[in-house]
């Protein structure tokens, strides 16, 4: 049944009076964000460990799906549509499922809230400079946008309109390395110690500290370190078609050329700035030409 906060009449439950039901839900962590971060990793190093349980299936799209049913009684079927991921979950084991845009699109927090309040959080947060190139490079690389890397929110925002009144799925390159919105956003539904932070070169660089930290955030036994996690993806092999040919990768550079790095390092200064601000982080770093 629908319910209520003061005289405010709302179309769901507020999780303050959420059913049983929630207590109980499959999913109790979800790997939310960023794109092109590392979740890949990530997602592999945890489907290691014998207490979690994570699909095959990376990115189910859960709470970015604009054509299910966000009714109580659409969510109460969540667990239902995906028990088939989870074929081997046992009773006190800890599942989760990892989708990256779920941090940057705008309604999936409050669908992770009204799902699972309890959910544990975890967003791993790259250079928003080359993590704006990469995201471009690949969809180049897919075939799905042949167009420049805007260089200014409001031409990327020009270029966006057609998908509107959503986000654009494919073209937003820059507005996803405005991390602190998203966290701002997270911060409004989950209380802050339900979602652990982490810098993209933390997991590449300290591997076996940063999966440490989470074990604890997500309340698993800690497991010894196996080595470092190697992801191949899609970004090294497009998928070419006869109809469709698509560049191959060494005719885009891995890094942005310097004219292009130098107009998203003045783009995203205030941003970087932002997020020290907010998150008692030195991030002096991601405004170097050296950073990956």
């Amino acid at each position: 049944m629908p319910g209520s906060v003061g005289a405010v009449e709302l179309p769901y439950t507020p999780a303050n009076a959420a059913s049983e039901a929630v207590k109980t839900r499959r999913l109790s962590f979800l790997i939310c964000g960023a794109q092109k971060s590392g979740t890949s990793a990530l997602h592999d190093y945890l489907r290691r460990h014998p207490q979690i349980d994570l699909p095959l299936v990376k990115e189910l799209h859960l709470f970015d799906n604009e054509a299910a049913d966000w009714s109580d009684a659409g969510i109460d079927r969540i667990d239902a549509a995906i028990a088939r991921h989870f074929p081997s979950t046992q009773s006190g084991r800890c599942c989760g499922e990892a989708t990256p845009v779920s941090l940057w699109w705008v309604p999936a927090m409050e669908r992770i809230w009204r799902y699972n309040p309890a959910m544990r959080l975890i967003a791993i947060l790259r250079n928003p400079i080359s993590r704006a190139y990469a995201n471009w490079r690949m969809e180049q690389l897919k075939g799905r946008d042949r167009g420049p890397l805007p260089l200014s929110l409001a031409e990327e925002e020009q270029r966006c309109r057609e998908s509107l009144p959503l986000q654009h799925r494919v073209r937003s390159y820059l507005s996803r390395g405005l991390y602190s919105e998203q966290i701002r956003r997270v911060w409004r539904y989950f209380p802050r110690e339900q979602l652990l932070l982490l810098r993209q070169e933390e997991l590449m660089e300290q591997p076996a500290t940063t999966l440490a930290r989470i074990h604890a955030h997500l309340g698993v036994e800690p497991l010894p370190f196996e080595g470092a996690q190697s992801v191949i993806s899609w970004r090294s092999v497009p998928e070419q078609t006869p109809n469709r040919p698509l560049p191959q990768p060494e005719t885009i550079p891995n890094k942005a050329p310097t004219a292009v790095r130098d107009a998203l390092q003045r783009l995203y200064a205030p941003e970087i700035a932002n997020l020290e601000a907010m998150l008692g982080w030195d991030l002096r770093h991601w405004q170097t030409p050296t950073d990956p």
